[in-house]
């Protein structure tokens, strides 16, 4: 598996159609985030599309991290 880390712009990502239509309790993440960090990197293609981690996405900007 090629794991390649690296630091982008919130605004440089790009979010497609998702499946999952209810993110659930954002406000429980944000809390948990501000207090915790963010424990898993949300995921993104070559292209800067999110793959995975649409929550923890959503919650960023809500929890200024």
């Amino acid at each position: 598996m090629n794991t390649n880390l690296q630091n982008v712009k919130l605004t440089d990502i790009k979010i497609s159609p998702r499946f999952r239509k209810n993110y659930g309790d954002i406000k429980e993440l944000v809390t948990s985030v501000k207090e915790k960090g963010i424990l898993q990197p949300i995921s993104l293609n070559k292209n800067l599309e999110l793959a995975a981690g649409g929550r923890r996405f959503m919650e960023i900007g809500r929890a200024h991290v």
